[in-house]
């Protein structure tokens, strides 16, 4: 039972997979070599700049720099997505995407 419910699971992430190569063709998961200096200059800005807000933090991931925003006062996260949105202001390698507490930075990957 248990080898059925694991090929049926297989199954469906096949078809996710399919579906999505599909919709944007070959995808990039990882920063280029060219990317990754603005990844770096990025969490550089945005490290010196939260370091005035406490419970912020920056985080310098393989993929993306997370803005950690979960410990600052209630009344104090608004600077931190100000910093940020600030800080990739003009850059055009660069996105925003958001999640709980957090602000991710992630290089733009176009899909054919």
């Amino acid at each position: 039972m248990a080898q059925i419910l694991w090929l049926q699971w297989l199954l469906k992430m096949l078809v996710v997979l399919v579906l999505v190569f599909a919709a944007c063709g070959p995808f990039v998961i990882c920063p280029s070599k060219a990317q990754r200096p603005a990844l770096l200059q990025w969490s550089l800005i945005v490290r010196c700049t939260l370091k005035g807000i406490p419970g912020a933090s920056v985080e310098h991931n393989t993929f993306c720099v997370s803005a950690h925003f979960r410990n600052c006062a209630a009344d104090r996260w608004h600077e931190v997505v100000s910093a940020v949105e600030h800080a990739i202001e003009g850059n055009e390698q660069l996105r925003v995407t958001r999640g709980r507490k957090v602000l991710e930075v992630r290089p733009k990957v176009r899909c054919s």
